[in-house]
């Protein structure tokens, strides 16, 4: 097999440069590979979020999980933190909790940084132990036990194979909201023998594993009344037919719960263009049909239990 250059296209087709892409991870040595993935990771996704938030992505998102009642909220993947600020920004109530868990360890400091520079009080829990043989990595899960009654409360959570967080999430008391925004992972994730067994092999199917899981958990701990909020990015459903298929999926995901699908609204904004960035991936509707992502939209779907 011929070496790829530097600044040739990544051998797994994501679009970026392979030194923008599989380069850092390739070179990392096994007992490392997690904390570099997790580090580009979250460099890369800034440049995104970065680029989402000017365009008032995450305040619009926002505007969908509004709540005037003391209220708590679970955030299903912090990225570097913004959409957790723009939450919090729309919530004033001083009685307003927010959850927020992620696996990836880096992304979780990120947004501890975020919500105390925008002047939130935050608990970052580390609560694993990680174990490593080769390649593969393995996560030993602690209970869930905070020590404070800050605002937000971060957790290092997988929801795919964390044993803990249902019955945290249970014990606190029914959640009004969950929101699971523009879910994405790490090249690593595949590596993971906690959720190996799932057989995910792209973040396509990654995203709609974690989807169906957050129907799943919103029947069992949101109250009755509480919302299930979904944000994909997306081409623009300019057809009743591609609204149609965006929902279809979704109907499908809330058909084993007793959740209920009220609608598709979307947001039309322009991707990030640098090199240094997490790259959408074109994912097949349910009809089979290939997005057209030259124009780009913000996809929420609200659901309701």
């Amino acid at each position: 097999m011929a070496k790829i250059g530097r600044n040739d296209p990544c051998r797994c087709g994501s679009g970026l440069k392979f030194k923008n892409c599989h380069l850092g991870l390739d070179a990392a040595k096994p007992a490392v590979r997690l904390k570099t993935e997790h580090d580009a990771y979250v460099k890369k996704w800034t440049a995104n979020s970065s680029c989402f938030e000017s365009q008032g992505c995450y305040a619009w998102m926002a505007t969908k999980v509004k709540m005037n009642t003391p209220a708590t909220l679970l955030d299903i993947g912090c990225g570097d933190g913004r959409g957790l600020k723009a939450i919090l920004q729309a919530n004033s109530n001083s009685e307003f909790r927010v959850i927020g868990i992620d696996e990836n360890l880096s992304c979780l400091h990120e947004t501890e940084k975020t919500l105390r520079e925008a002047g939130f009080t935050v608990e970052l829990l580390d609560r694993t132990t990680l174990h490593t043989i080769g390649e593969v990595h393995q996560f030993t899960y602690l209970p869930i036990a905070p020590k404070t009654k800050s605002q937000v409360t971060l957790l290092q959570s997988d929801l795919l194979s964390d044993e803990f967080l249902s019955d945290y999430l249970l014990s606190l008391g029914k959640i009004d909201a969950i929101t699971v925004w523009l879910v994405g992972t790490h090249l690593e994730r595949g590596n993971c023998k906690n959720i190996q067994h799932l057989s995910i092999g792209s973040s396509g199917q990654y995203r709609l594993r974690v989807q169906n899981k957050a129907y799943e958990l919103a029947d069992a701990v949101l109250k009755a009344g509480g919302v299930l909020h979904i944000v994909d990015r997306g081409e623009v459903p300019t057809t009743d037919h591609l609204k149609q298929d965006f929902l279809n999926a979704h109907k499908d995901q809330a058909s084993v719960t007793s959740l209920n699908v009220l609608g598709l609204e979307f947001m039309e904004y322009e991707e990030p263009q640098v090199q240094m960035r997490i790259a959408m991936v074109k994912t097949l509707g349910t009809s089979g049909r290939v997005p057209d992502l030259s124009k780009t939209a913000m996809l929420s779907v609200l659901s309701r239990r």
